[in-house]
């Protein structure tokens, strides 16, 4: 049976999957309410979302892809749309990214380069980043820094080199191209939608769910392995 992963789970939870037992609570974060993807929702889906996160707490962020028997475990009363939640960015079909990862190894051989995260910076550190924090990836520095879609506190909060380490491990690699693309595609759509703009403080969200659903469109039509290597 296929299975569903949540996106991102481990880091948003106060305990470690591996852990024997069910927590008791899982954290639901304030910046969820400027997050577009979730806002984007209607208010059922919403429910049926943070109930799933419930339950996949309780097994290890992990749930079979079974919209049937997810309903009957969360209790709910209207049809769940677990496609949503993919197209979304929120769940992960596992046997899809365990296949498209054999088949870009095959494909590409050499494992791409990824982000090393470094230790979790302080509030001051995130101020303004050196050099040196990423000399895995100058030019992503370089960019950030000269393009014009994110400015002010909006360029600082993405000023984090652990949070790009989280990206390009979520999206198998970054590329210069493939970053710089995405960000003129950003900007086109909120020029365009400026109501809809993130907040300083949901910018990370933003960015990230943009380039991992890029990603993930990418490699379903098969051209990830020409875009998912570190371009120095």
């Amino acid at each position: 049976m296929n299975h569903l992963r949540v996106k991102n789970f481990e880091r948003f939870q106060h305990y470690k999957l591996t852990e024997e037992g069910s927590p008791k609570w899982i954290k639901l974060y304030r910046e969820l309410l400027s997050d577009y993807e979730f806002s984007s929702l209607d208010d059922a889906s919403k429910a049926h979302l943070i109930l799933i996160w419930l339950l996949a707490s309780q097994m290890k962020g992990r749930l079979p892809h079974d919209a049937k028997w997810i309903a009957a475990k969360i209790g709910a009363t209207s049809k769940i749309n677990l496609e949503l939640f993919v197209s979304k960015g929120f769940l992960i079909l596992e046997s899809t990214l365990e296949s498209n990862s054999e088949s870009t190894l095959e494909s590409n051989p050499q494992i791409p380069s990824t982000l090393i995260s470094s230790s979790l910076l302080s509030d001051q550190d995130q101020e303004g980043e050196s050099e040196g924090d990423w000399s895995d990836s100058p030019w992503l520095l370089k960019f950030l820094k000269e393009q014009t879609t994110f400015t002010g506190e909006h360029l600082s909060r993405l000023l984090d080199h652990d949070y790009w380490a989280d990206v390009s491990e979520a999206t198998n690699g970054l590329t210069q191209d493939f970053v710089s693309r995405q960000f003129a595609k950003m900007s086109l759509w909120l020029r365009d939608n400026r109501a809809r703009a993130p907040t300083a403080k949901g910018v990370r969200r933003f960015v990230s769910g943009w380039l991992e659903r890029e990603y993930e469109k990418q490699r379903r039509f098969g051209v990830v392995a020409k875009t998912n290597q570190i371009a120095r």
